[in-house]
Protein backbone atom coordinates (compact mmCIF):
# COMPACT_ATOMS: atom_id res chain seq x y z
CA UNK A 1 0.00 0.00 0.00
CA UNK A 2 1.45 3.17 -1.34
CA UNK A 3 1.11 6.24 1.86
CA UNK A 4 -0.31 8.48 -0.88
CA UNK A 5 -3.18 6.18 -1.35
CA UNK A 6 -4.27 6.48 1.92
CA UNK A 7 -3.74 9.25 2.86
CA UNK A 8 -7.47 11.70 2.91
CA UNK A 9 -7.27 15.00 3.37
CA UNK A 10 -10.60 16.31 3.88
CA UNK A 11 -12.01 20.47 3.90
CA UNK A 12 -9.72 21.83 6.63
CA UNK A 13 -11.71 23.07 10.20
CA UNK A 14 -14.18 20.19 9.33
CA UNK A 15 -12.32 17.31 9.84
CA UNK A 16 -12.87 16.98 13.78
CA UNK A 17 -16.35 16.18 12.79
CA UNK A 18 -15.27 13.73 10.47
CA UNK A 19 -12.36 11.94 13.53
CA UNK A 20 -15.63 12.25 16.36
CA UNK A 21 -17.60 10.13 13.44
CA UNK A 22 -14.76 7.69 13.72
CA UNK A 23 -14.53 7.30 17.50
CA UNK A 24 -17.75 6.94 17.89
CA UNK A 25 -17.76 3.46 16.17
CA UNK A 26 -15.36 2.19 18.94
CA UNK A 27 -13.04 0.44 16.11
CA UNK A 28 -10.41 3.28 15.91
CA UNK A 29 -7.73 4.95 17.91
CA UNK A 30 -5.47 8.03 17.33
CA UNK A 31 -2.30 9.43 16.83
CA UNK A 32 -1.45 12.87 16.45
CA UNK A 33 1.79 14.33 14.71
CA UNK A 34 3.13 17.09 13.09
CA UNK A 35 5.51 14.64 10.74
CA UNK A 36 4.27 12.63 7.82
CA UNK A 37 4.32 8.96 8.95
CA UNK A 38 4.17 5.94 6.58
CA UNK A 39 4.18 3.34 9.51
CA UNK A 40 3.93 3.76 12.82
CA UNK A 41 7.22 2.54 14.60
CA UNK A 42 7.77 1.20 18.27
CA UNK A 43 9.45 3.81 20.06
CA UNK A 44 10.51 4.24 23.59
CA UNK A 45 8.54 6.78 26.06
CA UNK A 46 10.17 8.14 29.45
CA UNK A 47 9.55 10.70 31.84
CA UNK A 48 11.10 12.59 34.40
CA UNK A 49 11.26 10.28 37.56
CA UNK A 50 10.23 12.50 40.91
CA UNK A 51 12.32 10.09 42.41
CA UNK A 52 15.72 10.02 41.18
CA UNK A 53 15.14 13.40 38.85
CA UNK A 54 16.06 11.64 35.64
CA UNK A 55 14.74 11.08 32.80
CA UNK A 56 14.01 6.83 32.92
CA UNK A 57 12.23 4.77 30.00
CA UNK A 58 8.87 4.26 30.74
CA UNK A 59 8.31 0.44 29.33
CA UNK A 60 8.91 -1.49 26.38
CA UNK A 61 9.24 0.41 22.89
CA UNK A 62 5.42 1.13 21.35
CA UNK A 63 3.60 2.64 19.18
CA UNK A 64 1.38 5.06 21.20
CA UNK A 65 -2.05 5.85 20.30
CA UNK A 66 -5.79 7.51 21.86
CA UNK A 67 -8.80 6.79 21.97
CA UNK A 68 -10.09 10.13 22.27
CA UNK A 69 -10.21 11.61 18.33
CA UNK A 70 -9.80 15.46 20.39
CA UNK A 71 -6.46 14.47 22.39
CA UNK A 72 -5.06 13.44 18.97
CA UNK A 73 -5.73 16.65 17.18
CA UNK A 74 -4.66 18.58 20.32
CA UNK A 75 -0.95 16.17 20.09
CA UNK A 76 -1.09 17.01 16.34
CA UNK A 77 -1.08 20.57 17.03
CA UNK A 78 0.43 21.02 20.43
CA UNK A 79 3.57 19.16 21.38
CA UNK A 80 6.49 21.83 22.87
CA UNK A 81 8.27 20.38 25.79
CA UNK A 82 9.19 24.37 26.22
CA UNK A 83 5.97 25.32 27.73
CA UNK A 84 3.44 24.46 30.02
CA UNK A 85 1.53 21.57 28.42
CA UNK A 86 -0.25 18.68 30.67
CA UNK A 87 -3.37 16.37 29.78
CA UNK A 88 -4.68 13.36 31.65
CA UNK A 89 -7.66 11.80 32.95
CA UNK A 90 -10.33 13.28 35.01
CA UNK A 91 -13.80 11.62 35.68
CA UNK A 92 -15.18 9.78 33.05
CA UNK A 93 -13.20 12.14 30.18
CA UNK A 94 -9.88 13.62 29.84
CA UNK A 95 -8.49 17.14 30.25
CA UNK A 96 -5.77 19.65 28.38
CA UNK A 97 -3.70 21.93 30.19
CA UNK A 98 -2.29 24.54 27.64
CA UNK A 99 0.46 27.70 27.57
CA UNK A 100 -0.99 30.76 25.62
CA UNK A 101 2.09 30.53 23.72
CA UNK A 102 1.33 27.02 22.18
CA UNK A 103 -1.86 28.17 21.34
CA UNK A 104 -1.11 31.13 19.39
CA UNK A 105 1.73 28.96 17.54
CA UNK A 106 -0.67 26.14 16.81
CA UNK A 107 -2.03 28.81 14.04
CA UNK A 108 0.60 28.53 11.77
CA UNK A 109 0.66 24.67 12.10
CA UNK A 110 -1.18 22.07 10.15
CA UNK A 111 -1.51 18.36 12.43
CA UNK A 112 -2.42 14.94 11.10
CA UNK A 113 -4.14 12.74 12.89
CA UNK A 114 -3.23 8.79 12.35
CA UNK A 115 -6.70 6.82 12.10
CA UNK A 116 -5.56 3.61 13.26
CA UNK A 117 -6.95 -0.09 13.73
CA UNK A 118 -7.85 -0.55 17.31
CA UNK A 119 -7.32 -4.64 17.09
CA UNK A 120 -3.57 -3.92 16.22
CA UNK A 121 -3.35 -2.50 19.88
CA UNK A 122 -2.92 -4.76 23.00
CA UNK A 123 -6.68 -4.57 24.36
CA UNK A 124 -4.29 -4.88 28.34
CA UNK A 125 -2.62 -1.72 26.91
CA UNK A 126 -5.53 0.76 27.08
CA UNK A 127 -5.00 2.75 30.16
CA UNK A 128 -6.73 6.35 30.74
CA UNK A 129 -5.79 8.21 27.73
CA UNK A 130 -3.72 5.92 25.77
CA UNK A 131 -2.54 2.56 24.76
CA UNK A 132 0.18 0.88 23.24
CA UNK A 133 1.44 -1.75 20.46
CA UNK A 134 4.23 -2.93 20.68
CA UNK A 135 4.47 -3.98 16.64
CA UNK A 136 4.33 -1.39 13.53
CA UNK A 137 1.32 0.26 12.42
CA UNK A 138 0.24 1.51 9.43
CA UNK A 139 -2.17 3.76 9.05
CA UNK A 140 -5.83 3.37 7.84
CA UNK A 141 -6.29 6.95 7.37
CA UNK A 142 -4.68 10.13 7.74
CA UNK A 143 -6.65 13.05 8.18
CA UNK A 144 -5.39 16.86 8.20
CA UNK A 145 -6.36 19.15 11.21
CA UNK A 146 -5.52 23.12 12.25
CA UNK A 147 -6.33 25.45 14.86
CA UNK A 148 -10.11 25.14 14.12
CA UNK A 149 -10.37 21.71 14.70
CA UNK A 150 -9.27 22.18 18.47
CA UNK A 151 -11.58 20.81 21.19
CA UNK A 152 -13.24 24.04 22.76
CA UNK A 153 -12.64 22.90 26.36
CA UNK A 154 -9.18 23.62 26.29
CA UNK A 155 -7.65 25.32 29.33
CA UNK A 156 -5.29 27.78 28.13
CA UNK A 157 -2.71 29.73 31.04
CA UNK A 158 -0.56 32.52 30.38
Amino acid sequence: MEFEKIQTIEKIGKNRERLLELEKTGNYVFHGSQSIIEILEPRQAGGHSDETGKWEDDGKPAVFATPYADLAIFRSLINDKDFENKFGMKGDGWYVTVDKKLIERAKDRIGKVYVLDKSKFNPDSFIGIQCRSEESVIPLEVIEVNIDDLPKDIEIVE
